[in-house]
């Protein structure tokens, strides 16, 4: 009996060590993001991501054979009809270079410009929409995640947008 009662004891560590193990490693998959809004003569979106080390994200727009899914910001309202989309998002490492392959490390910026007219009535804007991703490594890539993103923008005139502080918001 005590040989069973040893046996089960054991059992019952190596089990708490394994699955301890496994939330350890869980942790490493994640990666963190805020967004913050730029007004000026454009409105920027920007969303600042940090990614584990040994992990890595595809910019917007790449095309990976392998299956790896890009990177992107996608925008389903925006309110009030007073914004309009300038081109593509596009993904810039730390030190503000264009990333085209992977994107690893710490801030790494998506953003998405979009023009407005601020000659409009309405000077509160609300953008609405998605920030996706697929998390990978040397191994495999994690099923792309999607987390929504809602900006609120104040809109005045495009002078005294240039003065106006920096809006962030943490995910």
């Amino acid at each position: 009996m005590k040989a069973i009662n040893y046996f089960l004891t054991l059992l019952l560590i190596f089990t708490c060590f394994y699955d301890g193990q496994s939330q350890d490693q869980a942790i490493d998959y994640r990666l963190s993001w805020t967004h913050s809004v730029h007004l000026g003569d454009t409105v920027s979106i920007v969303v600042t991501v940090d990614i584990s080390d040994g992990y890595y994200i595809y910019p917007p727009g790449y095309f990976d054979e392998s299956g790896g899914a890009p990177t992107q910001l996608l925008f389903t309202s925006q309110k009030n009809n007073h914004l309009e989309l300038i081109g593509t998002s596009k993904m810039f490492d730390a030190t503000g270079h264009e990333i085209a392959n992977r994107a690893t490390g710490k801030g790494i910026k998506v953003i998405q410009l979009f023009k407005y007219q601020s000659e409009s009535k309405k000077n509160h804007l609300v953008i609405e929409g998605d920030f996706t991703y697929q998390l990978c490594n040397e191994e495999f890539c994690h099923a792309p995640v999607s987390e929504p993103l809602t900006c609120k923008v104040l809109l005045r005139s495009k002078k005294e947008n240039k003065k106006q502080p920096l809006k962030t918001k943490k995910t």
